[in-house]
């Protein structure tokens, strides 16, 4: 008789459009899939969901996602999360409580103080590009040495924690999962021409707007490439007012489901951003068999691209290198067939079959 798999509590803000989010279900998947009881604890309710959780985990809404107007208010939101996940913690008695992002991490380390529950926090942004407020700078040097283990999503990223010893540290690349092709275009998407596609959050971090100046440079050369950028969030109408000025061609059709049904063999993948953690969404494009282009920020991109093996690098903030790796691309059909098949040979490094494996012995090792 085998042993019994332990029980994995997963603990985040919210199944929200993201890529922790999308990992998180991914990875419960998979506990799921090996034997393991899986719940998954979440500080927002289910109204905020983009993502569903596979049948049979458990979900526990802590549904404490009020704002803090100001540190003192932001003190006491904190506290009742503290005592709410503390309380969710005892009543679980989870053999690993896996956890996501800074703020929670801190919480997590705090609310299972004394209850000797294997703790894993997760870190998916560049420490050195990104705060979420001077408290979360600073609570994580206070904290963190009680986690068995931070798990960082790209080498760049781990190299943000280096005050915390090696031996508590791990570099685990998030998996691409359910990546699947075929669905209907959603308004906006031309489907009679080529594509440049970008996917992520419409902020300042992900550089659409050095996408728009760059592919404005080749539009009129190329009237039969549209530019569909994929996902939501502040800067929407900022993006469309640049792109109207500069008039060109291009179609921000939202968040979607299945973003993947848009990805045609003959388009081209950008991802242009100021930093990134890892960069998920690039790696998801080289398993869809596109050629890639990405910025060489400080994280990330050149990890999954190899330095450039597997997709073309340019400098990060350069809209015009940006256009020229474009240019490359966009006028040869050889030239994105070979980068193309480059892409999917360096993405089945990010495999599930290849990493879950390395959660499965980190699991099993604690």
């Amino acid at each position: 008789m085998q042993p019994e798999k332990p029980h994995i509590a997963l603990f985040l803000s919210s199944l929200g459009c993201g890529g922790a989010e999308r990992l998180a279900v991914g990875m419960a998947r998979a506990f799921l899939a090996r034997g393991h009881n899986v719940s998954v604890i979440t500080v927002y309710g289910k109204e905020s969901d983009f993502f569903m959780l596979p049948d049979g985990a458990r979900r526990v809404e802590l549904r404490l996602e009020r704002g803090s107007r100001h540190i003192g208010t932001g003190l006491l939101n904190n506290f009742a999360r503290l005592r709410a996940l503390r309380k969710t913690l005892k009543e679980l008695k989870p053999d690993v409580l896996i956890s996501f992002m800074t703020p929670n991490n801190v919480l997590a380390c705090i609310a299972s103080v004394g209850l000797k529950i294997p703790l894993v926090i997760t870190e998916h942004i560049d420490p050195s590009r990104y705060s979420d407020g001077v408290m979360w700078d600073i609570l994580p040097k206070f904290t963190y040495w009680t986690a068995d283990k931070l798990v960082s999503v790209s080498k760049g990223v781990d190299e943000g924690f280096g005050w915390l010893a090696e031996n508590r540290r791990t570099v685990i690349i998030n998996p691409v999962t359910d990546v699947h092709r075929g669905g209907q275009f959603p308004p906006g998407y031309e489907a009679g021409k080529q594509h440049v596609l970008a996917m992520g959050r419409l902020v300042s971090q992900k550089g659409f707007d050095i996408l728009i100046k760059a592919f404005a440079r080749l539009a009129r050369k190329f009237p039969q490439w549209q530019l569909v950028i994929i996902g939501g969030g502040e800067l929407r109408a900022e993006l469309q007012s640049l792109a109207d000025e500069l008039g060109v061609n291009v179609a921000l059709v939202g968040r979607l489901e299945n973003p993947f049904a848009i990805f045609g063999e003959d388009d081209i993948f950008a991802m242009p951003s100021r930093f990134e953690g890892m960069g998920l969404a690039l790696a998801e494009a080289m398993a869809c068999g596109v050629a890639v282009v990405a910025a060489d920020c400080k994280s990330g991109p050149a990890e999954i691209l190899n330095g450039g093996e597997f997709g073309l690098l340019v400098p990060p903030e350069d809209e015009k290198a940006l256009a020229a790796a474009l240019e490359k691309l966009m006028a040869s059909g050889e030239e994105r067939a070979s980068w193309a098949k480059k892409a999917a040979l360096g993405a089945k490094r990010f495999s599930e079959e290849e990493i879950m494996p390395l959660w499965f012995s980190l699991i099993d090792e604690l």
